[in-house]
C-alpha cells in the first residue's frame, strides 16, 4: 500500500496518557503531541486530522476496544503485536515519545506486521473456551497439562513457520504437525 499523501500516526498509548507522533509523508514533517485523558479521546484526536489517516499502536492492557472505535468511524488504526516490532541495537532508552515516533517512522518505512483485531464476539468466544478449557483440565494431571502446553507452542510455531515462512502447502503442514503432535500424544501417554 503506497503511503504517499497519507498522515501516518504513530501512538504510545496508556490509560491516562497517549503520545502521538504525527508524520506528513508529503512534506515528511513529524510533529508529536501528547494527549491527556482516556484512550477514547485519542479517536477524536485521529478524526482531527482529517482523511487518509494510518495509524497505529502497540498492543498492550489498554485493549483492542479503540481499534475497534477507530474503524467504526472510518479511520485505519492497525495494532502492532510488541514482539514484531524491529528493534536496533541503539534501541536502550524507552520514552513514551520516542516509542510514538519511533512506531511512525516504521510505519512510513512499511516495517511493522499488524495483529487481528478481534471483533467483541471474537473476544468473548475466546473468554468462553478458556473457562471451558479450564473446567476440563481441572484435576488432570499437571505434567500432562504442561505437555498439552508445550505441544500447543510448539505446533503453532511449526505450522507458522512451515506456512508463512517457508511458504509451504497446508496438506504438507498439516500432516508434519501430525507427526510432531503423535511425539508429544505419546509422551503424555508414557507419563509414569
Amino acid at each position: 500500500m503506497s503511503m504517499k499523501g497519507k498522515t501516518l500516526v504513530g501512538l504510545d498509548v496508556h490509560a491516562a496518557q497517549t503520545h502521538a507522533a504525527v508524520l506528513e509523508t508529503l512534506s515528511g514533517e513529524l510533529r508529536v503531541r501528547r494527549l491527556n485523558g482516556p484512550p477514547g479521546e485519542v479517536v477524536r484526536f485521529l478524526e482531527e486530522l482529517g482523511r487518509g489517516v494510518h495509524a497505529v499502536y502497540e498492543a498492550g492492557p489498554t485493549g483492542f476496544g479503540l481499534a475497534r472505535a477507530a474503524r467504526e468511524r472510518g479511520i485505519v488504526l492497525d495494532v502492532v503485536a510488541p514482539g514484531s516490532i524491529p528493534k536496533g541495537p541503539t534501541d536502550h532508552v524507552k520514552t513514551d515519545r520516542r516509542d510514538a515516533v519511533r512506531l511512525a517512522r516504521l510505519l512510513a518505512a512499511g516495517e511493522l506486521r499488524f495483529a487481528f483485531v478481534p471483533s467483541v464476539a471474537d473476544e468473548q468466544f475466546r473468554d468462553l473456551v478458556r473457562s471451558m478449557l479450564a473446567r476440563r483440565q481441572h484435576g488432570a494431571d499437571p505434567r500432562v497439562i504442561a505437555v498439552a502446553w508445550r505441544a500447543q507452542q510448539r505446533l503453532h510455531q511449526r505450522w507458522h513457520h512451515l506456512r508463512e515462512q517457508r511458504r509451504k502447502p497446508a496438506g504438507v503442514v498439516a500432516v508434519a504437525c501430525a507427526r510432531e503432535l503423535a511425539t508429544f500424544l505419546w509422551e503424555a501417554a508414557t507419563l509414569d
